[in-house]
């Protein structure tokens, strides 16, 4: 019976309302293997930082691309921040990727702001706060 249902790509990066969902599934497949490939593509979604920013600034009223990836966003911020400071081989992760040549420069200087930027806070105590990157990109030795 269960065969029956569609079963969704977890590395799927459509900014469809599922978003949070495939993260969640990227987290448990990370937490079963241990693999890296699935902080990786939860991580590329900090690549959406504008669209954050546009969603917390009222330009798109109604769900769309933009809202989606603001919600990828988000979710990926908070949920990355959450398990580098809870798991060990995470945070191992994070500081690769913050080194590596093939993360793109804004996904670098996102992962090295992950514990100061208001728009990664859980409980927005202050209502939907503007990101905020104030640590350039961790150097990494070459």
């Amino acid at each position: 019976m269960f065969r029956s249902f569609p079963r969704p790509d977890p590395y799927d990066k459509t900014p469809t309302q599922e978003i949070g969902a495939r993260q969640d599934m990227l987290w448990t497949i990370f937490s079963v293997t241990g693999k890296l490939e699935p902080v990786r593509a939860i991580a590329s979604e900090l690549a959406w930082g504008e669209d954050y920013d546009g969603f917390v600034a009222g330009r798109y009223p109604e769900f769309n691309d933009h809202v989606g990836r603001a919600a990828g966003y988000g979710a990926a911020g908070w949920s990355l921040g959450s398990f580098v400071r809870n798991d060990e081989l995470a945070f191992d992760y994070v500081e690769v990727l913050a080194c590596s040549a093939d993360t793109p420069e804004i996904i670098r200087k996102e992962l090295a702001n992950l514990n100061e930027n208001p728009a990664f806070d859980p409980e927005h105590r202050n209502g939907m706060q503007k990101r905020a990157l104030p640590n350039p990109a961790k150097p990494c030795p070459r």
